[in-house]
């Protein structure tokens, strides 16, 4: 099961809004939460993509995500991030 552990708050907020809470809440090996029925965040899509282009972040599948990070996803375990080190 793949939760998040970055959540820019996107339900009510506006494009630029989202873009600038998900850059805040950054960290690498991170699971952001985006809801692609909200227009606010379809239309922040191209504005974060920018983004991370710009601050140098690539962006992965959740298997990528984990195999970069030497993990394996597993069936019935619950992941929210990949970060070295943590099991």
């Amino acid at each position: 099961m793949i939760q998040w552990s970055i959540d820019p708050k996107d339900i009510r907020a506006k494009p630029r809004v989202i873009m600038t809470r998900l850059k805040n809440r950054l960290h690498d090996g991170g699971i952001a939460l985006l809801h692609d029925t909200r227009k606010g965040t379809t239309q922040a899509i191209p504005l974060i993509a920018q983004m991370l282009l710009d601050e140098g972040y690539l962006t992965v599948t959740v298997e990528e995500l984990a195999a970069m990070h030497g993990r394996e996803l597993q069936p019935g375990k619950v992941y929210f991030r990949f970060r070295a080190g943590e099991p």
